[in-house]
């Protein structure tokens, strides 16, 4: 395994405002937009061949989602109220035999969860490897909504950071909600 690049990941955007609010070539009006100077490290990933992904430039190992014709713990459809993502979700892939051979898997805190987010992308604001395939063939997905952290929200205990992978914005949500369920994507590693 490659050892990781580190630093802060570019962005993902390649276009930069034209001075009318419209997406354009760059460098933009004004000039020195992030679509034009596309400061910090690239994005690298390695789909394995165990249900995972390995982010190249973190170190993190990510759960592989998948659309089977069966519900399975890995489906990209399955939510969760936020103590259910630890007890249920977590839970699961840390059940031996251990999903991809690991039983250290967890939910991301909020600065891990926000690296998967490319802010060059919407619906889902996220890399590709995360969001191909229709064919049941294992391919990772995800949706287009907010995704669970383990990371509370220090003004207010009943909320928990999450990731919105429609457009890559970061929001607290209450934590107890019956009716406000968001998604989960496990994670292994890092420092």
């Amino acid at each position: 395994t490659p050892e990781p690049t580190r630093g802060v990941l570019k962005t993902g955007q390649t276009q930069c405002d034209n001075g009318s609010f419209v997406l354009d070539a760059c460098p933009g009006i004004p000039v020195g937009q992030d679509g034009q100077l596309q400061k910090g490290t690239a994005r690298s990933y390695t789909d394995n061949p165990d249900g995972t992904i390995t982010d190249n430039s973190t170190g993190l190992v990510w759960e592989k989602l998948t659309n089977p014709s069966l519900p399975t713990i890995h489906a990209w459809y399955n939510f969760y109220n936020w103590a259910d993502a630890f007890v249920v979700k977590i839970a699961a892939l840390n059940t031996e035999p251990c999903f991809a051979g690991h039983c250290d898997w967890r939910l991301p805190n909020i600065n891990e969860l926000q690296t998967l987010t490319d802010w060059g992308r919407v619906g889902p604001a996220i890399d590709t490897v995360f969001r191909t395939g229709n064919d049941g063939t294992g391919d990772s997905f995800t949706q287009g909504s907010f995704h669970w952290s383990s990371t509370t929200f220090q003004a207010n205990p009943l909320y928990a950071w999450g990731v919105n992978f429609g457009d890559g914005s970061v929001n607290a949500d209450l934590k107890t909600d019956t009716w406000n369920l968001l998604f989960v994507r496990a994670v292994r590693g890092g420092a």
